[in-house]
C-alpha cells in the first residue's frame, strides 16, 4: 500500500478584473464531477467566495479572491486539489 500524500495546487491571477461568475464555474465542476465514477460527491460553500468539493478520497477547493481597492496586486481566483488523508 502506497501511503504518498499528494496535493495539486493551480492559481490562475489577473492583472484587471475578469469578467466571470465564481458561483457559475462551481456549478460546472459539480456538473463534470458527477460525470466521473466517484460513489460520493458532496459540495459545500463556505461563504460565497469558497467552494468544497468532497470526492472519494479527495477535496477539491476553488476559491476567489479579489484584490482591496487601489491595490496594486492583481485580482486572484485559485484551485487547490488535494487527497484526503
Amino acid at each position: 500500500m502506497d501511503d504518498a500524500k499528494t496535493c495539486a495546487i493551480a492559481s490562475l491571477l489577473y492583472a484587471k478584473r475578469p469578467l466571470l461568475n465564481f458561483a457559475h464555474i462551481v456549478g460546472e465542476l459539480h456538473t463534470t464531477l458527477r460525470n466521473c465514477p466517484h460513489k460520493l460527491i458532496r459540495v459545500s460553500w463556505d461563504h460565497e467566495d469558497l467552494a468544497i468539493f468532497d470526492l472519494d478520497g479527495s477535496r477539491i477547493t476553488l476559491g476567489w479572491a479579489e484584490a482591496e481597492e487601489g491595490a496594486r496586486r492583481p485580482f486572484a481566483r485559485h484551485a487547490i486539489a488535494a487527497r484526503k488523508p
